[in-house]
């Protein structure tokens, strides 16, 4: 074997081993994901008691967190080219800490607007973390097996 062939097979291991972890937090990014959108649907029946909401009103809660992902895909997609796809999932996610802290005094309060200003903001984030992740995991891998 010669020495050229001997530092690719070096690369592509090291390359490997270098992208485990980063497509395992991403792995654990899409659970995240998944469950914050799950548990939004969950929220919809305790809203209804704790703010005394009419059907149209608790079915706000699902559009105030999807209408985020609408408003917030496209300009998610030039902050990412302006900062990155890991500066961009770090923005992604302390905008979804913001929304979760939005809570604390919507809850205090039993104000329904600042729930769903607090939910928009929680799918803001989300949109912005899946328009990152989601490229982000096809070039961690080898090319050929990007759409895999």
């Amino acid at each position: 074997m010669s020495k050229i062939a001997a530092v690719d097979m070096d690369l592509d291991s090291l390359s490997r081993r270098n992208s485990i972890i980063p497509i395992l937090i991403i792995g654990v990014l899409f659970f995240i994901i998944g469950f914050v959108s799950w548990v939004n649907s969950i929220l919809i029946p305790y809203f209804k008691i704790a703010c005394r909401l009419t059907n149209f009103q608790s079915y706000l809660v699902t559009f105030a967190f999807y209408i985020a992902y609408f408003l917030m895909s496209v300009p998610a997609s030039f902050l990412l080219k302006k900062t990155g796809f890991k500066k961009g999932m770090m923005i992604g996610f302390w905008t979804m800490a913001l929304g979760a802290f939005i809570f604390v005094p919507a809850a205090l309060t039993r104000t329904y607007e600042v729930f769903l200003l607090g939910l928009f903001t929680i799918g803001v984030g989300l949109s912005v973390l899946q328009t990152a992740a989601n490229p982000y995991i096809t070039i961690l891998g080898p090319k050929e097996r990007a759409a895999q």
